[in-house]
């Protein structure tokens, strides 16, 4: 299809793609816990307990990602 249209390949690295974007997961993730959402206004008060610790497990899972991207041909 590129010769059909003439097109250039381009090329990124996947792993330095991949991290940038876990990075930008890592921070919505973040912001999303209920100390961060109080700045939108009024929280329930059962919602840091509720939400927090889910969260928490989802941004260790992005960190461990991370790592193992760091890890990769090294």
């Amino acid at each position: 299809m590129a010769a059909e249209f003439n097109l250039e390949k381009g090329y990124t690295e996947a792993k330095k793609e991949t991290f940038g974007k876990l990075v930008y997961c890592w921070q919505i993730l973040e912001d999303a816990k209920a100390g961060k959402l109080r700045r939108y206004g009024a929280v329930n008060p059962g919602l840091e307990e509720a939400l927090d610790p889910h969260l928490d497990i989802v941004i260790e899972l992005v960190l461990d990602m991370e790592r193992l991207l760091r890890n990769i041909h090294r």
